[in-house]
């Protein structure tokens, strides 16, 4: 039987990584517990005792096992990453510890057995160790702790020619779908630009904040249009093992999904991409945005990503936008991001990967005037163009899956408000610069 996929795994686009054996510490372990065990039997057999006959006969039932093609194995892996982020608001700036959220700390408990030449079963449990998560932090908040959470925790059933059926919190059929990317740089430069700044507040032009409630750039922000999440769900996803794989989810929040993901590898060119349809049924998880969420948005999204596998060079690109919108403010939601790379040879420790990314989104929504207002409290229409341009570096150390990357980017936007007398908001631009490291295993 082929490797049978997990759902969910981290750090995959299509959402799956091959079952493996243990891992070199699991099988030192088992080694050295078999050595322990053949000592035990040999004294036992110089002495004439039975001790131990019990214990031999259990090995033998485990090497019968083996030899018959039955394997359970667990594996532990995951990500460590930490980052100092320096920003500035035109009127304010500061330097934060971070962990990016676009990548993020976690270890994955996963777990797989074959039933027979065809079937097979298996877990995954995702914890998550946030600690500073970029998109929590603001002009006020300097430092943000959230408990250890659960990540994932779905168990399945795989079919080599018929695929994997999921089953718990996992991610749904859309999510990462708009982050194909063979740079190897989207855990801290993704198409999701608000990751970086997402909970600070917009500045107002020659000084103070919006007098709008809750006026920060992942509000005003179009990025999160088209991709999805973790959450409780049923998942089909066809063979990975085919160029073209299928994915089907529905659950909480009512939220359906179907996508699609292809993947192939020539001489000289390595493709990766995707596209998806969400729908979503209730007001709960709704991207649509009115003053209240509304329920029968529904929202279509997808990346593209291509290498030339000789000179290291690679295109992204992704985009999203509202197909659905039942706001009484709807507008062309949408987005649309691009990135060049390219992995020079340039040291002896790995590869260097260089790269410049742009993103561009428009938003429109309706929010909450508050008493700061030059015409009180209230409720106005809103719409919103942002642009961000950046660009990095990041070092690779060949065989210790360590990297070191430095990134800057810079946010504009430009709003104003609709209805029978529309102004523009002059808004001050957010400039960051990201220095960290990430580990993974």
């Amino acid at each position: 039987m082929t490797a049978m996929p997990y759902l969910n795994a981290p750090g995959k686009i299509n959402g799956s990584v091959a079952s493996r054996s243990l891992p070199w510490r699991g099988r030192i372990c088992v080694a050295g517990l078999l050595l322990i065990l053949g000592t035990f039997s040999a004294a036992a057999t110089e002495t004439g005792g039975t001790c131990c006959q019990d214990i031999e006969r259990r090995i033998d039932d485990l090497s019968a096992a083996t030899a018959s093609g039955r394997q359970v194995s667990l594996e532990v892996s995951g990500k460590l990453q930490r980052s100092v982020l320096y920003w500035s608001d035109q009127q304010e700036s500061n330097a934060y510890v971070v962990d990016p959220t676009s990548g993020g700390s976690f270890f994955t408990f996963s777990g797989d057995a074959e039933v027979d030449s065809k079937w097979g079963a298996g877990f995954l449990l995702e914890i998550e160790v946030p600690v500073n998560p970029s998109d929590e932090l603001s002009q006020t908040v300097a430092s943000f702790t959230p408990a250890p959470a659960v990540g994932a925790a779905h168990f399945y059933i795989a079919h080599e020619d018929v695929g994997t059926l999921g089953l718990g919190k996992q991610t749904e059929a859309h999510d990462h779908i708009t982050e194909s990317d063979l740079s190897a740089t989207d855990d801290f430069a993704s198409p999701s630009v608000a990751d970086w700044n997402g909970g600070f507040l917009l500045r107002r032009r020659g000084g103070g904040r919006l007098p709008i409630d809750g006026a920060t750039w992942s509000l005003f922000g179009a990025d999160g249009i088209g991709d999805g999440e973790e959450a409780n769900i049923i998942r089909f996803d066809t063979p990975e093992e085919r160029t073209l794989q299928g994915s089907l989810s529905w659950g909480m929040g009512g939220v359906s999904a179907v996508a699609l993901r292809y993947e192939e590898t020539s001489a000289d060119f390595k493709v990766m991409g995707g596209a998806a349809f969400a729908y979503y049924a209730e007001d709960s998880r709704s991207p649509c945005r009115d003053i209240d969420e509304l329920a029968q948005c529904a929202t279509v999204a997808g990346s593209i990503s291509i290498k030339h596998l000789p000179s290291g060079l690679s295109a992204t690109a992704a985009a999203g936008f509202i197909a659905i919108n039942p706001s009484s403010a709807a507008g062309d939601d949408h987005w649309f991001y691009a990135k060049l790379a390219r992995a020079w040879s340039l040291t002896k420790l790995g590869a260097t990967t260089t790269y410049s990314e742009y993103f561009y989104g428009t938003r429109s929504l309706e929010a909450d005037l508050d008493t700061l207002g030059p015409t009180g409290a209230g409720i106005i229409g809103l719409r919103a163009e942002t642009s961000v341009f950046g660009a990095g570096v990041m070092q690779t150390l060949d065989g210790m899956d360590i990297d070191f990357y430095l990134s800057l980017r810079r946010y504009e936007i430009e709003a104003s408000t609709s209805g029978p007398m529309p102004q523009s908001l002059p808004l001050q631009p957010f400039s960051a610069i990201l220095a960290g490291s990430r580990i993974t295993f």
